[in-house]
Parts: structure tokens; sequence; C-alpha cells
């Protein structure tokens, strides 16, 4: 049961077109500035930058899901 104005299908698209807009302005900054001096350096720091955030995210997780199997509430 959705409880939001819309139903299920609205809790199916809204969330849908913010996984899209977010994966759209990814795309849309890894594009170099006209006149870079080097823009392989740019995409590569962009890519390694979001690489970085995923792999906090994962050990965050993980750690968390550690946590709760050794202390369960």
């Amino acid at each position: 049961m959705a409880l939001i104005p819309g139903g299920s299908p609205a809790a199916i698209v809204v969330p849908g077109l913010g996984a899209a807009a977010a994966a759209f302005a990814t795309v849309v900054s890894m594009i170099p500035p006209t006149g870079s001096a080097n823009p392989t350096l740019f995409l590569v720091k962009g890519i390694g930058g979001c690489a970085l955030v995923f792999a906090v995210g994962i050990v965050l997780c993980r750690q968390g899901r550690r946590r709760m199997l050794r202390f369960p509430s």
C-alpha cells in the first residue's frame, strides 16, 4: 500500500525519474569543458571520484551489516 498521491504507480515512477536524473547529471558532469588542457585527466578524476564514493558506501554498508549480525535487537 502506497501512502503517496498516485498510489503504487507513482511510487514506481517517481523514484525512477529521480534515478534517471541522477544518472544523466553524472554522465553530463563527465564531459570535459571546452579548452581543457587534459580531457583524459578530467575524465579519470571524475570516474575515480565516483568510484571512491561507491567504495566508501560499500565499506560502511558491510560494517553496518556485521554490526547488526553481531548485536541483533
